[in-house]
């Protein structure tokens, strides 16, 4: 690529990003590479044997044949096949995760099989999201609070108002005795509730 300065343009990020993706298949897959640059097929034993791989011109192993009569784009037809074990592939899932607002491990591999084809993807990007802290932060279970034995006064039979709890309401407004020109006078209630009846008596206080 031809040096320059100043900001990254869109044509130098990709030109980066596809070399990046060939050296890690080149350290992963450094076999099934030569065997295809020879004209031959991967071994049997590969993992990516049943993805019929092979490389286009911009020199990056890609999944072949599987999608090739289909209408979607060139990269969701032939993806490019990446190794699970490598940091650099941990880090795409984790902007993927990022990408899909923090999407499940569904949603991120979709979104992530429109252009990359992870060998066991499932159950690696499975693990990744399940490392993510803002996501075990807002589905980590709430504590909720036992409920503690009733006192012998609640539950014990006894005589009304042996055992009372008092509130208060208010203010209200009262006159103590009816007629015109009365003067209104502010006051509370009392509330007296039995604790085993459930009972209750107001008194003007």
């Amino acid at each position: 690529m031809e040096n320059r300065t100043g900001y990254l343009t869109a044509q130098e990020m990709a030109a980066g990003q596809e070399r990046l993706w060939r050296i890690i298949q080149y350290i992963h897959f450094r076999a099934e590479i030569d065997a295809l640059m020879k004209g031959t097929t991967v071994s049997s034993s590969s993992p990516m044997k049943r993805l019929n791989p092979f490389i286009v011109a911009d020199g990056l192993l890609r999944v072949g044949r599987r999608l090739e009569r289909s209408l979607l784009a060139e990269s969701e037809k032939h993806p490019i096949i990446l190794q699970s074990k490598d940091h650099v592939v941990r880090l795409l899932v984790y902007d993927t995760h990022l990408l899909t607002l923090h999407g499940g491990p569904l949603l991120t591999y979709s979104t992530l099989a429109r252009k990359f084809w992870v060998l066991r993807a499932r159950n690696f990007i499975r693990g990744e999201v399940r490392k993510c802290t803002t996501c075990a932060r807002y589905k980590a279970r709430t504590l909720s609070q036992a409920m503690g034995s009733l006192p012998p006064e609640r539950v014990q039979p006894t005589s009304p108002f042996t055992n009372t709890g008092v509130d208060y309401a208010g203010p209200i407004w009262y006159k103590a005795s009816p007629g015109r020109g009365r003067k209104a006078l502010k006051g509370y209630l009392a509330v007296f509730v039995c604790m085993t009846k459930t009972a209750a008596h107001l008194e003007v206080v």
